[in-house]
């Protein structure tokens, strides 16, 4: 899989977690299977948050969240964005820690 030799490179996968499609939720459930496989040791995971001064008609297409964000360096958006970098995590500590394996 795809997936599993980008991850075992050591490669980034930006993979959008959302109320409304729900997919991210599958992503994240195939990694976590990876890693309790073993064919994976672990992810760090980066969490970000994206808002904005004013609703906004954004859609993204055939481009990435990130491609998206690298083309508002280049455009003067019609209003502001402000995007949030969280402290990345370990998603196998993360696991053991909600399986009560780690206090």
């Amino acid at each position: 899989m795809l997936v599993r030799e980008l991850l075992h490179e050591g490669q980034a996968l930006s993979i959008g977690v959302s109320a409304e499609s729900g997919h991210g939720g599958q992503w994240l459930a195939r990694i976590r299977q990876l890693i309790k496989e073993g064919s994976v040791p672990d992810v760090s995971l980066v969490p970000v948050g994206i808002s904005y001064d004013s609703v906004t008609n954004v859609k993204f297409g055939s481009k990435s969240v990130m491609q998206w964000l690298l083309s508002l360096l280049w455009t003067k958006p019609a209003t502001s964005v402000m995007i949030h970098l969280a402290q990345p995590f370990s998603l196998k500590v993360r696991i053991r820690i909600i399986l009560g394996l780690i206090y």
